[in-house]
Parts: structure tokens; sequence; C-alpha cells
């Protein structure tokens, strides 16, 4: 009985840590489909650290050669909705945003 416990117990700790790596990822992934919606396709992203949560700062490169600097701002994040979706440096009030967000 102490066996069937002890296998019980596991599972639930290995599905908890499942749904938190998974869930860790998460704003990446959305970051990933904002660029395949607003560019038409999907580039490389180098991420930088991310410091709060739903907020992803980073670089780009487009198999054409141009790259830049992106802030991609997830509805999970506690910035206001205004602030919401992608942003790329040449957005207007791009240089105020990474100042702000990212370090």
């Amino acid at each position: 009985m102490w066996k069937l416990k002890a296998g019980v117990f596991a599972a639930i700790i290995a599905v908890v840590v499942a749904i938190i790596l998974w869930d860790s990822g998460s704003t990446e992934r959305e970051a990933k489909a904002a660029f395949a919606t607003r560019l038409s396709h999907k580039p490389s992203l180098s991420v930088d650290q991310q410091y709060h949560r739903g907020i992803v700062c980073g670089s780009y490169r487009v198999d054409d050669g141009s790259k830049g600097r992106f802030v991609y701002i997830s509805h999970y994040s506690a910035e206001p909705l205004a602030l919401q979706g992608l942003h790329l440096a040449t957005d207007d009030g791009f240089q105020a945003l990474v100042a702000r967000l990212c370090r």
C-alpha cells in the first residue's frame, strides 16, 4: 500500500513540475506567434533574461538578414492593456519601453 501512495505522490509531483516548466515558456511561444503574424514568418529569437512575468526582451534575426530588438508584453503581464503585444525598434516609444522594462 505504501508503494502505491509513493507512486501517486511522485506522479503528482511530476505533473506539477511539468506544468511549471511548460508555463515558463508560454510568453516566448506567444512572442514567436506574434512575429509570425506581424512579419509573416518566424525569425530566430535571442531572448534576454526575463525580469518580469509576461515580458520578454531580446533580439531577432530574419532569414533575409534584417535584425533588431524587440519587447513582447503578454496578457499575463501587469502592464496596462495598451502596451500588450509585440514592440519592435521601429515602433514609436520603443526606446522608452526598453528603458523601463528591460535591463
